[in-house]
């Protein structure tokens, strides 16, 4: 292929055919991507499965393998038609800007011409500079833009992305252009890191779209291509109208709405929940929280979305201050799927609490990364509720934690509930004799001091064993919580470094927020099983 001076950059003297390659490469996702032959066929992908278990090698040290990257000479064979390569957004932290994709199909309803005029309307009305090639079957258009996500992470992206489809979506269905859908492709892969190195908690793989085909004949174009920033995105789809029905399959964020009544609320059915996508902008959005926190789930499948809404609630409206608040919306959250699954949680069925737990888990932390349009709204939600100009303040926590009635009955807490610091109650419980044993016989051969009569160390296990071992050999502890019961920070992890090391704690694993936030501390198989010994002896002698 001969180049012309002309086309090269004139700073540089680099071609722009190869300035063109490294753009697209610092753009899209190093090993998340796909292939195919040209008549879209034999295709293959990175899948989930390898990328995990690529990183479990790297966190245990087990030499070879790799995950497959798309080489330059791979991408040429793209752009000579001789293959079709598919990329994923690079959504890591430090990647500043990103490219998607606007599909805009016509196969089996709508024209080319309908198309076009989609694209004309984009780019008369924000988006200059667009640039757009036909797609492979010659009736759609592809169309890219760059995202400018600086300071955001995967997840901010994945959600900005699907507020941009939002409104394309919208759009479509108001400007009535003859296409068939609309979408955005090339979502990123949403990763959930451990504290540890390489410790990958859960991943989310992305959508695929199609590198652009005319990248090597119009490079500059592309490199010129229509620049947004992740909070404009999200502006447009925060102005889609929240009553509007969505299509079937529009999204993954469907849950329920519930039918508003006049008066209070009564006794509510599972036939009264119908699929609707709540929006924290409508007003039935606190009553939908409100009565999903007192009725439970009543649908399969359902508990990632509705436990996503109820952990915006407390997260952004209700428990913001606490210091606590990701560790106890966990909490409560835990509880309500225990508690309130009503049989539509087919793992709790099976018994997989552990697993059903995690995910809970997974999900507050994505309802902690909010768009800021978002965190506008429940700002001023906020407020209203401060400035009392709600007529009925919705509480949800004293549901979730079973004290409604007592309160509501005028018990013991009533008009006491306004504190929001999560602590568990410390434990006086007595120790296995085995395990008591360790712990003195480690504290002689380490030459430690008695405090009034007894070893600190044993107290001190005395209390934090005693929590786990009755929240079901595992809970959330804040640092605060530890430190009281030993004095200072450093002998705090001293102790815990030596109920690790005697084989009664499990490594410890703290929220994304460390040092504000609680650790989840558990058993480990050893310890639980000293403790059902201990107890089971007691409950048959207290029998006899």
């Amino acid at each position: 292929m001969y180049i012309s001076e002309q086309d090269c950059n004139p700073e540089t003297k680099i071609p722009s055919e190869r300035q063109v390659l490294t753009w697209l490469r610092k753009r899209i996702h190093p090993y998340c991507w796909g292939q195919s032959d040209r008549r879209k066929e034999g295709f293959s992908r990175t899948t989930r499965c390898q990328v995990v278990r690529f990183f479990e090698r790297l966190r245990s040290g087990r030499p070879g393998g790799s995950l497959p990257r798309m080489k330059n000479s791979l991408i040429m064979t793209h752009f000579a038609g001789w293959r079709i390569l598919y990329f994923q957004a690079d959504g890591r932290y430090d990647t500043p800007e990103v490219i998607v994709c606007i599909d805009i199909d016509c196969h089996g309803k709508g024209r080319y011409e309908g198309a076009v005029a989609c694209v004309m309307w984009l780019i008369d009305n924000g988006f200059p500079g667009l640039f757009w090639s036909k797609s492979t079957n010659g009736r759609g258009i592809h169309a890219y833009i760059r995202v400018d996500k600086a300071g955001t992470n995967a997840r901010g992206l994945d959600t900005a992305l699907c507020e941009f489809e939002r409104w394309l979506k919208h759009q479509a269905s108001v400007q009535r252009w003859d296409i068939e859908g609309i979408e955005v492709k090339g979502r990123p892969p949403v990763f959930d890191w451990g504290l540890d190195k390489y410790e990958l908690l859960g991943l989310k793989m992305g959508s695929l779209a199609k590198l652009p085909v005319e990248a090597l004949d119009r490079p500059l174009d592309l490199m010129g291509t229509t620049l947004k920033p992740v909070d404009e995105l999200c502006r447009l789809g925060e102005s889609v109208p929240g009553d509007r029905v969505r299509e079937r399959g529009e999204d993954n964020c469907t849950t329920y709405s519930l039918p508003l009544r006049d008066g209070a609320f009564d006794e509510i059915t599972p036939d009264d929940f119908t699929p609707f996508v709540p929006d924290p902008r409508n007003r039935e959005w606190p009553l939908w929280v409100e009565r999903m926190a007192r009725v439970g789930l009543v649908e399969d499948d359902t508990m990632a979305e509705v436990v996503f809404e109820l952990g915006k609630w407390l997260l952004w409206v209700e428990l913001y201050g606490d210091h606590d608040r990701e560790a106890r919306t966990v909490e409560l959250l835990q509880r309500y799927v225990l508690d309130k699954h009503n049989g539509c949680v087919t793992r709790l069925n099976d018994g997989k609490e552990a697993e059903v737990f995690s995910q809970v888990e997974r999900i507050i932390r994505g309802a902690c990364d909010m768009p800021s349009g978002s965190k506008e709204l429940f700002l001023r939600i906020r407020q209203k509720r401060q400035q009392g100009r709600y007529r009925r303040r919705i509480e949800i926590v004293p549901i979730l934690e079973g004290v409604e009635g007592e309160l509501a009955a005028g018990g013991p807490g009533k008009g006491e509930y306004e504190c929001t610091t999560y602590s568990l109650p410390f434990s006086e419980i007595a120790l296995p004799p085995s395990i008591e044993d360790n712990l003195v016989r480690y504290a002689r051969t380490h030459k430690m001091r008695r405090t009034k009569g007894e070893y600190p160390i044993a107290r001190f296990a005395r209390q934090v064993l005693g929590i786990l071992w009755h929240n079901r050999g595992a809970a959330r502890i804040h640092t605060d919580d530890l430190t009281a019961m030993v004095g200072n920070v450093h002998q705090q992890n001293d102790y815990k470094q030596a109920l690790r090391g005697l084989g009664l704690v499990e490594d410890w694993t703290g929220t994304y927020r460390v040092g504000a936030a609680s650790a989840l501390y558990r058993l480990t198989h050893e310890a639980k099983h000293a403790f059902e010994e201990a107890y089971s002896q007691e409950t048959t002698s207290a029998a006899v």
